[in-house]
């Protein structure tokens, strides 16, 4: 068993459990789960350190409630802001090149509007398709 950090709370943690509540929330990265960016995705831009947006979600998920406001001060691409507003939080989100915000701009544009539940079963889904490859 592994523990996390959540708001000041020391709580345990399982591999591959997220519940929304923050009560057990997996912010550990196994080897065999680490979300990757690939050219054929449909978040990937040309930005030289995009992330991946199944890791910001997990960060978000677990360091926020739903309505809290998240801040990416070196926003580039768009990714926190992407996921932010996917898992209804509020987002400030700044770059200083111009080209960034753009692509951040229509990232945020066409975010899906799907529940909490179906991002998070949407990265259960790649886990196992990456782990199935593998």
């Amino acid at each position: 068993m592994h523990t996390a950090m959540i708001r000041r709370k020391e709580v345990p943690t399982f591999f591959g459990e997220i519940q929304l509540k923050g009560e057990r929330v997996n912010v550990v990265v196994e080897n065999n789960t680490n979300p990757v960016l690939c050219n054929g995705m449909h978040e990937k831009t040309p930005h030289p350190t995009q992330k991946p947006e199944e890791l910001l979600r997990k960060l978000i998920l677990a360091s926020s409630h739903v309505g809290d406001t998240v801040l990416d001060p070196f926003c580039g691409s768009g990714t926190t802001p992407v996921c932010a507003e996917q898992l209804r939080r509020k987002w400030i989100a700044c770059d200083l090149s111009p080209e960034y915000l753009d692509w951040a701009a229509d990232r945020i544009n066409r975010v899906e509007e799907w529940s909490i539940e179906k991002w998070m079963q949407y990265d259960m889904e790649n886990i196992k398709r990456r782990n199935s490859i593998r």
